[in-house]
């Protein structure tokens, strides 16, 4: 999950985050970043913010490779990607169900055949 909301390579005080609104982080996901307009000026953001709507309670901690923004709640992980199929599964796949259907068809015909050749008198 921490590598989810790590910043790819760059260390950003709140301020910078929120003059940016999207950034990447380091697995490729994008976080929404939101400043709070101050209530004399709204054109002027306050060093407050929230980070995919999570409130920042304190911001820029200084760590040893970069800062610490400490939010109101957990961030939740992206959801895993779904699974895709290379092109060889799929021409796998797809001659599997065409073999299915061959052998489904042959059963038909072997049982039409037993059952209308039974039906004679020896």
């Amino acid at each position: 999950d921490i590598e989810h909301h790590l910043l790819d390579g760059r260390a950003l005080v709140l301020q910078a985050l929120i003059n940016i609104t999207h950034v990447r982080t380091r697995l490729g996901h994008s976080l929404t970043i939101t400043g709070v307009p101050d209530l004399q000026n709204p054109q002027i953001m306050t060093s407050s913010g929230y980070i995919n709507d999570r409130y920042v309670i304190d911001s820029d901690i200084l760590a040893s490779n970069g800062f610490i923004h400490v939010l109101q709640g957990p961030l939740k992980a992206p959801p895993p990607p779904p699974p895709s199929f290379h092109s060889a599964h799929k021409a796998g796949m797809g001659i599997g169900v065409l073999g299915l259907i061959v052998l489904i068809v042959a059963a038909g015909f072997v049982g039409y055949n037993f059952y209308t050749h039974k039906t004679k008198p020896f």
